[in-house]
């Protein structure tokens, strides 16, 4: 629903990898459609946006939501769909030992990614440096 970075809800990032994760219910799916239109402003230049993680609500899309789905995920760089898991949906802290395989395999591309924006931005924050000389 906000943009977040510790220390607290409601910071954001000056400069840095992020990653927006949202539900594909109708409140996720127009927060997430909110959130790349600030990004695409211009005023975060110094974020590097790695994708957005759409985590599904329920066991299938709602029909009226599949076109908004699809939608939204082109207005990022990358977008990537957590299936339904009902083990989440039970509890109040899903096991981390136990993931789903895909959910695995999207962890490790996102992580790559993240890494690639790290490498990035210290590129770009050294050459900044160099050309303040």
């Amino acid at each position: 629903m906000t943009w977040t970075e510790a220390p607290g809800v409601g910071v954001v990032p000056e400069r840095g990898p992020a990653l927006l994760v949202a539900r594909t219910s109708g409140i996720g799916l127009e927060r997430a459609w909110a959130a790349a239109r600030q990004w695409g402003t211009g005023d975060m230049s110094g974020l590097h946006l790695v994708g957005l993680v759409l985590v599904a609500d329920a066991p299938k899309p709602a029909r009226p939501l599949t076109g908004s789905i699809r939608r939204v995920g082109r207005m990022y760089p990358r977008a990537w769909r957590i299936a339904w898991v009902p083990e989440w949906h039970l509890t109040t802290e899903p096991s981390l030992e136990r993931i789903p395989r895909s959910v695995g395999r999207i962890s490790a591309r996102i992580n790559a990614r993240a890494t690639d924006a790290r490498a990035e931005t210290q590129t770009s924050r050294n050459e900044t440096k160099e050309s303040k000389r």
